[in-house]
């Protein structure tokens, strides 16, 4: 089975490259059948011409969107552009190991679960990203009957079928796709677990979204996630 590697990036240029190379050499030059995909999304600074560079070295894929589109969409343009049955989606910012993937990949590729989750046991985030993913892990269940937790864990590995399955339910212009296949995979039957990854510290980069717009988006994923529940509610899968 084929893997499609879908990485989001931007303004990264300090780590890109070397993130790149540790991806390529750990997974993809392993595999059979892979193809490395990175959406720029519109970065201000060096990560467009690193990747362009690195493409015709490992021949990675880059996309780019029209205009910067948030890191949600970016996923999302990754994801509805990957070829191979199993999808490995993680973060450009070396913040996990990608040694943890196989771990993840043997539960799909041996058909034991259908959407793997790395969860970060141990996060090296800032305070207000912990709860965060506190608030989002109690809303989900209340809103959607499922404990999940760590629903926007960028360290993923799903079955490209379940995603086709999941994904044209969920709003093209969601700020967290992410969350939602998460539940929604729960709902409509398919098999989700959550395996415990390294979560490194960030040594280079700055966290873009901070403050007065940290908490207008906050805002707004809530709205986007109470909308959302009619549509999972719709799709469970009854016993």
């Amino acid at each position: 089975m084929g893997v499609s590697l879908v990485m989001p990036a931007y303004n990264e240029e300090g780590c890109i490259e070397e993130v790149v190379k540790k991806y390529y050499n750990e997974i993809i030059s392993k595999l059979d059948e892979a193809e490395f995909i990175v959406v720029d999304d519109c970065s201000k600074d060096r990560t467009g011409e690193i990747l362009d560079g690195l493409s015709k070295k490992y021949g990675i894929r880059v996309l780019r969107p029209a205009k910067n589109g948030g890191h949600g969409r970016a996923v999302r343009l990754g994801l509805q552009n990957a070829k191979y049955d199993i999808i490995f989606q993680s973060d450009s910012d070396d913040q996990n190991d990608p040694k943890d993937f196989w771990k993840l990949y043997d539960l799909v590729k041996n058909n034991k679960y259908d959407y793997v989750i790395g969860y970060r046991k141990a996060r090296h985030d800032p305070l207000h990203r912990l709860i965060i993913t506190r608030i989002v892990r109690l809303c989900g269940f209340l809103l959607y009957g499922y404990w999940i937790k760590d629903t926007n864990s960028p360290f993923k590995v799903i079955k490209k079928s379940v995603l086709d399955d999941v994904l044209p339910f969920v709003p093209k212009t969601a700020f967290a796709p992410s969350i939602m296949t998460a539940y929604l995979t729960k709902a409509r039957g398919h098999r989700l677990a959550e395996i415990p990854v390294r979560h490194l510290p960030r040594t280079t980069g700055t966290v873009s979204i901070m403050g007065w717009k940290l908490f207008k988006i906050c805002c707004g994923c809530f709205v986007e996630f109470c909308e959302f529940a009619a549509v999972v509610r719709k799709n469970k899968k009854k016993d």
